[in-house]
């Protein structure tokens, strides 16, 4: 989740921790609102190494131990990412195709998107 700079502090800026199982049933774990209101955030702004490393932590104080967890899939936040290598270093990590194409896409031509 990338937070808008521009956008107002009053705005709706969450991220949702969602979990899908093998057989592709899914269901929320948790969410995360900036600023610090919500479930999981110590009160640290923005999306920092920091902020995301006590989100994950609060969600495996609730009882998500990740023992058969087998990928995490992330938008492109490096905070997020670094946060993961600490907090669950032994679980692949990829960065989701669909987050990736739309940041690759701000950068390129309308005329070009059906060559990207």
């Amino acid at each position: 989740m990338a937070l808008n700079p521009r956008a107002p502090d009053r705005a709706a800026q969450t991220a949702i921790a969602t979990t899908v199982t093998t057989g592709g049933r899914g269901s929320s774990l948790g969410k995360r609102n900036r600023g610090g209101r919500g479930t999981g955030v110590s009160g640290r702004r923005g999306e920092s190494q920091a902020a995301w490393e006590g989100f994950l932590n609060h969600l495996y104080a609730r009882g998500l131990v990740g023992k058969n967890l087998l990928l995490i899939v992330t938008d492109g936040c490096a905070g997020l990412a670094a946060a993961l290598r600490t907090v669950s270093p032994r679980v692949l990590h990829q960065r989701c195709w669909a987050h990736k194409m739309r940041n690759i896409l701000e950068h390129v031509r309308k005329r070009d998107y059906q060559r990207v």
